[in-house]
């Protein structure tokens, strides 16, 4: 029997989780949720996004809202 890992076709309709860079959510020092993303090959430092407590209901419902509908033609 041949070895799977010679034959496979890694840009087939099988892969369900491509490859991507890590996401990291925790709180910084001033109290404030921080999404960080690991910088990529040629980035100097990690993107990232401060949100304010006050601010994080609205985005976890925008978030949600988004998921239900699911991604559009137009996007």
């Amino acid at each position: 029997m041949a070895d799977d890992n010679e034959r496979f076709d890694w840009s087939s309709d099988n892969i369900v989780v491509p490859e991507q860079k890590p996401i990291a959510v925790y709180w910084n020092p001033l109290g404030a949720l921080v999404i960080r993303q690991q910088a990529g090959e040629y980035e100097r430092e990690d993107p990232f996004v401060v949100i304010q407590p006050s601010h994080i209901p609205a985005l976890l419902s925008r978030i949600e809202k988004l998921l239900s509908e699911g991604p559009s033609a137009e996007e």
